[in-house]
């Protein structure tokens, strides 16, 4: 499998009457939920993982799935997922640099974040 690894927000059309309720506001300020997608170089989806709270980062939600736990019953050899720097690098997945605080990022990495962006939309 070569993926490319990206999660997405799901609006609910009312907010949960729980009292972890709060945690469904995603960065967006509504109640959502976030679903990670992996979809194949011709945008088909090939995995997904879904049931967490619109406020769980990306590599929370990718951490916790059988895929990242059990990574060689889904990727043989030089095979891995692609992902933005919400994720953390693996041997199975590659993700974009990110910037250091007070630091410039290296034209090398800019260009690098550049061509995975492309690929990603």
């Amino acid at each position: 499998m070569v993926g490319i690894a990206d999660g997405t927000l799901f609006p609910l059309a009312f907010e949960p009457e729980t009292e972890d309720a709060p945690d469904c506001k995603g960065r967006k300020h509504t109640c959502t939920l976030t679903v990670m997608i992996i979809c194949d170089c011709d945008r088909k989806i090939r995995y997904y993982h879904s049931g967490y709270p619109g406020s769980t980062n990306d590599n929370r939600v990718y951490r916790n799935m059988d895929l990242y736990q059990n990574p060689k019953n889904y990727f043989s050899d030089n095979e891995f997922n692609l992902g933005d720097n919400a994720f953390s690098n693996s041997p199975f997945m590659v993700s974009s640099f990110k910037k250091q605080s007070g630091k410039e990022i290296s034209a090398e990495h800019e260009r690098f974040k550049k061509m995975l962006s492309k690929v990603r939309m």
